[in-house]
């Protein structure tokens, strides 16, 4: 917030404001199993609010996918009002790094309270303070609007790799020893 012009910190503040008088309070834990019944269809709801459409079964397998892989580097930004679940972001931990990636918001759940930036953007800076986390990735979309809350814009780097067929088989051995692994039963 010290680093914001003043008017724009000012307006900041206002909206921690509105978020405290509109009963909004944010939790942040690890990502649970029983969290994705309840943020997937917040999630499928931003998309298609936006025109979007994604599949529920693709939206649940990337969260169980994090949830399989990431451990408690998953971590999910709970926005409540009154108790009830009205968003969501997911953050994705790795190091001193973390990466803001899905967000799903219950619009009339939400008001004119402003949820998002709560969860997209205070609450993960908060969290981001507390965990050591130095650098926290807000996603490539609304740079303006990031930017105006103290967002600096980065470069990206993409590397593609061709899916042929050396890369296939690669893919299918990893595979073939996950599923062995996840059908091992543990020793007692």
């Amino acid at each position: 917030m010290a680093s914001l012009p003043r008017k724009q910190r000012a307006k900041e503040k206002a909206d921690l404001r509105k978020l405290r008088d509109a009963g909004v309070d944010f939790e942040v834990s690890p990502l649970r199993e029983a969290d994705l019944e309840r943020i997937v269809p917040l999630e499928l709801g931003l998309y298609s609010k936006h025109g979007h459409t994604y599949a529920l079964q693709e939206a649940t397998d990337l969260h169980r996918a994090y949830l399989d892989h990431l451990g408690d580097d998953a971590v999910l930004v709970r926005a409540r009002r009154d108790g009830v679940l009205v968003g969501f972001t997911s953050l994705v931990r790795h190091g001193s790094h973390a990466y803001v990636r899905q967000a799903g918001f219950d619009p009339e759940g939400c008001g004119d309270a402003p949820v998002y930036f709560g969860a997209a953007l205070h609450e993960p800076i908060r969290w981001a303070y507390d965990h050591g986390v130095r650098c926290l990735d807000l996603s490539i979309t609304a740079d303006a609007t990031k930017q105006r809350r103290g967002a600096r814009t980065q470069p990206r780097d993409a590397w593609f790799i061709p899916l042929d067929d050396t890369a296939r088989h690669h893919l299918r051995g990893l595979r073939a020893r996950h599923d062995r692994a996840a059908s091992t039963p543990s020793p007692a």
